[in-house]
């Protein structure tokens, strides 16, 4: 005896390669206790009408360019660290060529005549040293990440942003070395980079893993809390006496001309 098969469609959701599109699908039909559910091939025995029709709508993911369809575990393989890390490089390089167009030429052929620049330039070479710095440690930073989600993404773009403002307050800084104003943004400016730094390690430490000793070692940075303790320091001291504000700032770039090779010990063990 040939089952009776229901005529009865549903509409349902179909995943193309680029976009929905709504068809029509077979539904269940029950016929002597066994339930037959639509496939592409004709009609198959399941057990539950809903995980058959689930299965059936399941989206497949998009398509790869051998036109095979992609996973969603091969779609995360794919959202590595590259792009970022190659944006974040550009932009790093940007910050370094906006500082360096920032020194002027001297307007006479003498060593005397580069006394009026001796400000401008130190000023570069302490913020070029605090790029360098933040360029090293964002590197080893990635270097434990095997994929991005759009939190760090957004996160690493708040560290851009902050760091993008160096060379706006490294020229203000070299123009008036010795006012308050620009000391104290300049401190201020450092304050937010390490902080943007510090929100990013915590990111990278939860896409690892929450309990794995490497993230442990990302979180336990001690050497950070006490640069952002330093910066606000000089930026409030800044306002009565812009050259201790410098010493603090030459002192924190001391402590990190020295890569932190904790990430990359724990990759090698």
């Amino acid at each position: 005896m040939r089952p009776i098969i229901s005529r009865t469609y549903i509409p349902c959701l179909v995943f193309s390669e680029r976009r929905f599109r709504i068809c029509s699908l077979p539904a269940p039909t029950l016929y002597h206790g066994t339930v037959f559910s639509g496939r592409r091939a004709g009609f198959l025995p399941a057990r539950g009408a809903g995980r058959a029709l689930r299965e059936h709508t399941k989206p497949r993911g998009l398509r790869g360019e051998t036109g095979k369809h992609v996973s969603t575990a091969h779609r995360k393989a794919l959202m590595t660290r590259n792009r970022m890390e190659a944006f974040s490089d550009g932009v790093f390089a940007i910050i370094i060529t906006i500082m360096v167009l920032e020194l002027k030429v001297p307007h006479g052929a003498g060593f005397a005549d580069l006394r009026e620049d001796i400000p401008v330039f130190l000023g570069y070479v302490l913020s070029f040293l605090y790029v360098g710095i933040y360029w090293t440690n964002h590197h080893h930073l990635l270097a434990a990440l095997e994929s991005v989600n759009g939190r760090i993404l957004w996160v690493n773009l708040h560290l851009l942003f902050w760091l993008s403002l160096i060379p706006v307050s490294t020229a203000w800084a070299g123009e008036h070395p010795l006012s308050s104003a620009p000391t104290c943004v300049y401190g201020v400016i450092l304050l937010m980079c390490a902080l943007a730094y510090m929100l990013l390690e915590r990111m990278v430490a939860n896409a690892i893993d929450r309990d794995c000793a490497l993230a442990r070692s990302i979180r336990s940075d001690p050497k950070t809390i006490v640069s952002m303790v330093a910066y606000a320091a000089g930026a409030a001291v800044a306002v009565w006496v812009p050259p201790v504000a410098y010493a603090l700032y030459c002192v924190v770039a001391l402590l990190w001309i020295i890569p932190d090779m904790r990430i990359e010990k724990m990759l090698a063990t």
